[in-house]
């Protein structure tokens, strides 16, 4: 099976915050996923939680048309939406467990987004 990844880094400021974007996608047969990331994220060891965000950051992940979104509000708190839902401080259930396999991708096609 041929793969196909493409990396995106675009170093833009993101409605003049300073943020850096990034976008990284990465597509084979049966699969397509789409990373975005405005400002500092940073995983934890065992790449299945966003451990912190830069205030203001966001992060959003698209599998086939299923995502979640996490955003930081200007303290730096986490809240997380599945499917453009409501967001909230944690997923539960197949919506938690849909985040940790998305985390791992994210890791995997990326790196871990700390602070440089």
């Amino acid at each position: 099976m041929k793969k196909y990844l493409t990396g995106l880094t675009l170093l833009l400021a993101a409605c003049g915050s300073g943020y850096k974007h990034t976008v990284i996608t990465e597509e084979v047969p049966g699969r397509k996923i789409r990373i975005e990331y405005r400002g500092d994220v940073e995983f934890s060891a065992d790449s299945t939680a966003i451990r912190s965000m830069q205030p203001g950051a966001t992060a959003s992940y698209d599998r086939n048309g299923t995502g979640f979104e996490a955003k930081a509000d200007q303290d730096g708190h986490i809240r997380y939406a599945y499917e453009g839902g409501d967001l909230q401080e944690r997923l539960t259930g197949s919506e938690a467990e849909f985040m940790r396999a998305a985390i791992r991708d994210m890791v995997r096609l990326g790196r871990n987004r700390s602070r440089q």
